[in-house]
């Protein structure tokens, strides 16, 4: 009977400790580097293209490009009246609690209605996005290279137009191409960034005439995340977040491997016993 009750004891006591092993490493692993943290920045080259001649811009080569067309006694394109593509820098600071999306900076674009804006031209959106880590830092700059189209709208029609929502714009080819970059990114804590991509956050209010539909819901603007097609009423507003894939890195194979042969040697060291 002892025999027995010693088995049971020297059982429960290898459990025990595989337990505790394998709480431990988990607990370790989880618990480590849970915030992600950094900088995020940009800006909007100077458009180009065959018929940008009738377009003013203001801003170029900065985090904010106006551009639209001037009356006939202004060279220069008013701000208050003009269509506008932002980058809005900042510092991100993230608690990371599983694999996920988390949001590194934004990007908006405010829609006006010109009587005659430029038609079609291209520009290079660059992206630099810093993560911290404890070694120093990572960094990653991309470039996105766009094309733009705006309709042209009759002078008598820029207001009607800014408040049906009629003529719609549109910016081609607004996407990251991740071949470009160094990923996976390493982080602290085992955590990498798996990809890095935007997604339409804000896709504004339809106008009278014209609602796009997004999540189900009637919107100004709609965004494609494979083709990068990014369409806005004329007069709407809406905001395209750029966001990092976040996962954790698994257990490498030779702490299983560890614990499993800590079982093995409890489990001899009992068999042993019995057999003596």
């Amino acid at each position: 009977m002892s025999r027995v009750v010693n088995s049971l004891k020297e059982l429960n006591m290898v459990r025990y400790v595989m337990f505790a092993a394998c709480a431990a490493v988990l607990s370790a692993t989880s618990s480590v580097a849970s915030t992600i943290s950094g900088d995020f920045s940009g800006s909007i080259s100077d458009p180009r293209g065959s018929n940008t001649t009738p377009m003013r811009t203001v801003g170029q080569n900065t985090d904010t490009l106006y551009w639209g067309t001037p009356n006939a006694t202004s060279r220069n394109v008013n701000k208050s009246n003009s269509s506008v593509l932002s980058v809005h820098g900042q510092s991100f600071n993230h608690t990371f609690s599983g694999p996920g999306d988390v949001l590194l900076g934004s990007i908006s674009w405010v829609n006006h209605s010109n009587w005659f804006a430029g038609r079609r031209w291209s520009s290079v959106l660059s992206l630099d996005i810093d993560f911290d880590t404890a070694s120093g830092g990572v960094s990653q700059s991309l470039q996105v290279g766009f094309n733009t189209y705006n309709s042209i709208d009759g002078s008598v029609n820029t207001n009607r137009n800014e408040r049906t929502g009629d003529n719609p714009d549109e910016i081609s080819g607004f996407y990251i191409d991740t071949s470009d970059l160094n990923l996976p990114v390493a982080l602290d804590g085992g955590l990498k960034v798996m990809d890095i991509f935007f997604r339409l956050d804000d896709a504004g209010t339809p106008g009278t005439r014209t609602g796009f539909l997004h999540n189900g819901q009637a919107s100004g603007s709609t965004y494609d995340q494979s083709t990068g097609l990014w369409v806005n009423r004329e007069g709407g507003s809406s905001t395209i977040g750029v966001y990092a894939s976040i996962a954790a890195v698994p257990l490498p194979a030779g702490i299983w491997l560890m614990l499993s042969g800590l079982g093995s040697v409890l489990l001899a060291r009992r068999f042993k016993r019995k057999t003596a």
